[in-house]
């Protein structure tokens, strides 16, 4: 399970929650694209995707999501 969020006290509250339930990879970011390569690198089985990676409230996660679909993710 990958979780993409901006926030770091969201990503320990949900590494906190799993436990050792799975493996948790994380990545902490702004930037769309930098999430997007980053889930895409690391193939994992689900994504807890922030739908804002900023504060522009623009649903970055929505673009994220829309591209790891067309990719087959």
């Amino acid at each position: 399970v990958m979780v993409v969020d901006d926030n770091r006290e969201w990503i320990e509250k949900v590494r906190s929650s799993f436990g050792t339930l799975c493996t948790l990879t994380e990545c902490q970011t702004h930037d769309a694209t930098v999430a997007r390569d980053a889930i895409m690198a690391a193939e994992p089985e689900a994504v807890l995707l922030d739908m804002h990676l900023n504060g522009d409230e623009r649903f970055e996660g929505l673009w994220i999501a829309n591209q790891l679909f067309k990719s087959g993710f």
